[in-house]
């Protein structure tokens, strides 16, 4: 029932008991031959008495019809702001998938950093050549000797089992892309065997034998010799140029180890 079919209702009951008290006062008046203005004058008050009770009523109706209001207001606002507030029942496991990516990108360029230090180290530390390419491929030889190089007799097989079946992969660029079944990520555990090939790879590939440094015999003497100071500028130019294929095959290996 709307608020104006209320107020109509409340206006006929109030004509209704003036006309009632009103009727009934001249009646009484009549009967007993009392004054007719004291019977108007009572009639009047008791006129007035139902108005006020009836204005005291509207006035409680309209309080408690606009609490009401309010109060549906404040739900429909409460169920809206649920509604926006509200976080989709897969958001704690996005947040986990987005914090384990993040993880491991961290992860693997704290890896990358490593493996391009190590190359650039090995390209500026080789005094003495026959001595360093000895050291810098000796684990590799013995990891990951190719068939054809054991019919040679250059090395032998290896004697780990997690590398037998890696020979030859520190010479094949296919394991630096893929695994041998051809998956994307690399067999095995995080920096496992054929990160251990890949590595090997990328010192083939980049560190292959360096060229030897000046011996120390003093900076008075560099500073007197064209040759060693020109020598010097090409030794640096050749690691810079070799930095880059260094840092390219690093992203490309952790692109591909294992996350665990």
């Amino acid at each position: 029932m709307g608020f104006s079919t209320q107020k109509k209702i409340i206006h006929f009951i109030v004509f209704y008991f003036i006309v009632i008290l009103f009727g009934t006062s001249l009646a009484i008046g009549a009967e007993s031959d009392a004054d007719p203005s004291e019977a108007i004058s009572e009639a009047d008050m008791a006129v007035r008495a139902e108005i006020v009770k009836a204005a005291i009523a509207h006035k409680a109706y309209a309080e408690g019809l606009e609490g009401y209001r309010q109060e549906q207001r404040l739900n429909l606002k409460a169920k809206e702001l649920e509604i926006t507030l509200k976080q989709p029942s897969t958001m704690c496991q996005a947040v986990e998938t987005q914090d384990s990516l993040l993880s491991g990108y961290q992860k693997s360029q704290s890896k990358m950093i490593d493996g391009q230090r190590s190359v650039l180290k090995n390209l500026g530390s080789n005094v003495n050549t026959g001595q360093t390419v000895a050291n810098l491929h000796a684990a590799t030889n013995d990891r990951f000797c190719s068939d054809d190089e054991v019919n040679l007799s250059i090395c032998k097989p290896t004697t780990e089992s997690k590398y037998e079946n890696l020979a030859g992969a520190d010479q094949n660029a296919m394991y630096l892309f893929q695994s041998n079944d051809g998956t994307q990520t690399y067999e095995g555990e995080r920096d496992g065997a054929q990160v251990d090939a890949v590595n090997s790879y990328i010192s083939r590939v980049v560190v292959g034998v360096p060229p030897e440094q000046l011996k120390n015999d003093g900076h008075a003497r560099y500073l007197r010799s064209p040759e060693s100071r020109a020598y010097a500028e090409l030794l640096r130019r050749y690691k810079a140029f070799l930095s880059m294929s260094s840092y390219s095959l690093n992203q490309i290996k952790e692109s591909r180890n294992p996350l665990k």
